[in-house]
């Protein structure tokens, strides 16, 4: 074959199969040998950055890239380099990060920003929606489960969560409390001294109970309070704290502070219902009550 037509099939292979192929350069005589070297170079630096840009194309950005003498693959390099960063970029982005910017891939530069504009945009939208349902909630929740008065739950959310917690089994400690004296303090003071006192007992409960423990005004001057994962002896030792706690506030009134109480403990196993449950700690309270006004003479002070 004629060298000339040789070297022309073969410089076409390079442009059109990229598909590595040699010459033997043996073959050549000492002019032409170095142009076939030279040829072989072009070929295998073709066929690496083929397979190269290929590996890229199929989102293989961690490929090996061809040796840095081959100048075919450069912009390929360049292009794997800008997707990396963009990868990275996209990942912040994700991460809620929304400044970032793009400004080295042209129209897709543009479009990409605007993107991330748009998703600011959707996200202060969403978070601002989130928060007027949040405040929704929590104001459906005042109305709905808290007593108006003290702040305290009410009646319903009181039930419910007592009926949820014995169907998970969960233990904790149930004490019904009552005001000694309310009556004679509305009767001598007006009802709204009577309030007066509603809201200084509950307050003081909440005070020198747990953070978790949760305290229920279910109607006039019945409290429930719930101490989770308590034992009776516990309970009883923490209703104590709560009554010198309340009795102290009595120097600042006219009249005497105190409460009684009574506290059944529901451990995992219990028989209890939600009715019998509230029935027994009423029974210990009224038991409480009673020893508590033969031991102490509720006085009004002058």
């Amino acid at each position: 074959m004629d060298r000339n037509k040789q070297l022309t099939e073969f410089v076409i292979d390079i442009m059109k199969k990229c598909n590595g192929a040699q010459l033997n350069v043996s073959e050549f005589d000492e002019v032409d040998r170095e142009l076939a070297e030279a040829l072989n170079t072009l070929s295998r630096y073709n066929c690496e950055a083929k397979r190269f840009a290929t590996d890229i194309a199929e989102g293989n950005l961690e490929s090996e890239p061809p040796e840095q003498d081959n100048a075919i693959s450069w912009p390929f390099r360049a292009l794997r380099s800008s997707l990396l960063h963009l990868t990275w970029q996209s990942q912040r982005v994700a991460a809620g990060d929304y400044n970032q910017h793009v400004d080295f891939l042209g129209d897709f530069s543009e479009a990409f920003n605007d993107m991330i504009y748009q998703l600011s945009i959707r996200e202060k939208t969403l978070r601002m929606t989130s928060e007027h349902q949040s405040r929704k909630l929590e104001e459906m929740e005042q109305i709905v489960y808290k007593d108006e008065a003290t702040g305290a739950y009410n009646r319903r959310y009181c039930m419910a969560l007592i009926d949820e917690m014995l169907r998970r089994r969960i233990p904790f400690c149930l004490g019904y409390v009552d005001l000694n004296n309310l009556k004679e303090v509305n009767d001598n003071f007006g009802h709204e001294a009577g309030d007066t006192y509603i809201e200084e007992v509950i307050a003081s409960l909440r005070d020198t109970l747990r953070q978790e423990d949760v305290v229920c005004r279910i109607g006039g001057d019945e409290i429930i309070v719930i101490l989770y994962h308590c034992t009776e002896e516990k309970g009883l030792h923490r209703m104590e704290e709560s009554q010198k706690c309340i009795q102290k506030l009595g120097t600042e009134y006219q009249w005497e502070l105190s409460i009684s109480y009574g506290v059944v403990e529901v451990g995992s196993n219990t028989a209890y219902n939600t009715q019998d449950l509230l029935k027994e700690a009423d029974r210990r309270m009224y038991e409480f009550k009673t020893a508590y006004k033969k031991e102490h003479h509720l006085l009004f002070h002058s």
